[in-house]
């Protein structure tokens, strides 16, 4: 039986190909200037993390066109500082990069945003301008070269003005034909808002705080067919999530929508870069990490809004949470820190990116999970081979290339490990998870996984089915039966007291045959 229950954890990992030998012959990844890394542009010493931090659809540094042709937004160095806002077009898949400067003003800080309309052929760009001294100012710009060839013929304007003393920070950008919507923070009042331009750019309505009652630790904007959605966490303890939606290109908002995670029972917290979203199915999907105080790496949940209910459900991807013996809540192995999130071209399938460590806690790496509209694959490393060099501060390509026999994940980053003076690119290719036949059509939770009482044991069933919920010691020896019978379509929850001793257990969960389960510790 515990060959069984491995069978269930583990099946489906990828085997991965070798990437790239380094110059030296040794099995590769990212060596500082060495294939199959290649360095786009360098940065200020102690600052190449910022412009690459967050990802996503939101916050997004890399636009994929179409095998081989992708585009980075970003800043190269001017001195100290940053010089503006340039992007760099590739189409041989990163080998070389070619840059085009957009604003060559010095700046001290950058948080960009890229974004590709499909219905024009039309690469949007967003960017602070945040002068040493002077509040930051929002300018966009587009490209209108790429669909004919000649990139680098950019359309810049400027959409706010710099109020306060620090102006506006951390823009999106969405578009759909001439109809353009550009999100920020109004930093010296933590509110959310936007600006709309219906004439591609050429002029910008009036300011519209999204709300005004709602002070915002992060803003993202996404775009859900014609449907806005704009979301952050909250700016106080970071622990709940809130998205408003716009059915009118920004003009009036719907909202707030929140839910607090089931990790604020541990006491953790978000940050505001541990979180990304993407849109797939027509539904948002936000993946967050929340940690300990002081602590980057957590636990990964999906948090998913659909506009067409305004329902937020909270799904467990990825981690592992104990109690010590003054009963405070820590973060074990696995784990999970800057995530980033992407969809296949064709849509099918939601990718999940994030830091881990391996069991022994010595090697961290970069490592995804995929989601196919029922339930979460294993993990598999990024890379097949693991070092000590640090690549978590990056972002993934929210678009992901499905060729028929692999996932292409497109990723640039830059690292602690050289004092973030340099935006690496590198790509890699990873076997899909041919999961499908193992893995049941539900999802399921058991909360707690560290359990002193009782637990809850939560799934959804897409059609009535005969349940059956045993439990499992670590032998693989059943220890208790907790529920068998037919259960109704819909999503159930049963609670069980853990009357089993101390130790740790497996929560196997078997549908019409077929089983998946959660590892528990019983205190």
């Amino acid at each position: 039986m515990f060959n069984i229950i491995l069978s269930v954890l583990l099946a489906g990992i990828p085997v991965l190909p070798r990437p790239a030998d380094d110059y030296n012959g040794n099995p590769g990844k990212i060596e500082p200037g060495q294939p199959p890394s290649v360095i786009i542009c360098n940065q200020p010493a102690g600052g190449g993390w910022r412009p690459v931090i967050m990802s996503g659809e939101a916050h997004n540094n890399l636009l994929w066109f179409g095998p081989d042709n992708l585009a980075f937004l970003g800043s190269d160095i001017s001195g100290s500082n940053w010089e503006g806002a340039s992007v760099w077009y590739t189409t041989d898949n990163g080998a070389t990069w070619t840059k085009y400067n957009i604003n060559s003003t010095v700046i001290n800080r950058v948080y960009p945003d890229a974004y590709y309309d499909a219905t024009t052929g039309t690469p949007w760009y967003a960017y602070q301008i945040r002068v040493p001294g002077q509040p930051s100012k929002v300018y966009v710009a587009r490209d209108d070269g790429l669909s004919i060839g000649a990139p680098g013929l950019f359309t810049e304007s400027q959409v706010t003005n710099g109020e306060g003393t620090y102006g506006e920070w951390l823009p999106t950008v969405v578009a759909k034909g001439d109809t353009v919507v550009v999100s920020y923070m109004k930093f010296d009042l933590s509110l959310g808002a936007c600006k709309t331009s219906f004439d591609g750019g050429a002029t910008w309505g009036n300011e519209v705080i999204i709300d005004e009652n709602q002070a915002i630790d992060n803003p993202n904007l996404l775009l859900v067919g014609n449907t806005l959605v704009f979301y952050s966490f909250d700016d106080a303890t970071i622990d709940t999530i809130i998205f408003w939606k716009s059915t009118d290109w920004g003009q009036t908002w719907q909202g707030p929508y929140k839910l607090e995670s089931s990790a604020a029972q541990y006491g953790f917290a978000s940050w505001w870069y541990s979180y990304a979203g993407a849109v797939y199915q027509g539904k948002v999907h936000v993946l967050a990490v929340l940690s300990p105080s002081g602590i980057e790496n957590g636990i990964l949940y999906d948090y998913v809004f659909d506009p067409a209910t305004n329902s937020i459900t909270e799904e467990f991807v990825h981690g592992y949470v104990y109690q010590d013996t003054a009963g405070e809540y820590h973060v074990g192995i696995p784990q999970a820190r800057t995530p980033s999130v992407g969809v296949t071209h064709d849509g099918s399938k939601l990718v999940a990116m994030f830091m881990d460590y391996d069991t022994t806690g010595t090697y961290k790496d970069l490592y995804f999970k995929v989601f196919d509209g029922n339930t979460w694959s294993p993990e598999a490393p990024v890379f097949a081979v693991q070092d000590t060099f640090d690549e978590g501060r990056g972002d993934f390509c929210p678009t992901v290339y499905d060729d028929g026999n692999n996932l292409n994940l497109f990723f640039v980053c830059s690292s602690g490990s050289v004092n973030y003076v340099n935006i690496y690119y590198a790509t890699s290719q990873v076997v899909i998870p041919s999961v499908n036949e193992i893995r049941p059509t539900f999802a399921l939770n058991v909360r707690p996984t560290i359990v002193t009482g009782n637990m809850n044991v939560e799934f959804a069933l897409p059609k009535t089915a005969t349940v059956d919920i045993t439990v499992y010691n670590a032998s693989g020896q059943k220890v208790k039966t907790l529920y068998s019978g037919s259960l109704n379509a819909g999503n159930h929850r049963m609670s069980f007291n853990s009357d089993f001793g101390k130790g740790i257990y497996f929560v196997t969960v078997t549908v019409d045959g077929k089983s998946t389960a959660r590892k528990i510790v019983v205190k």
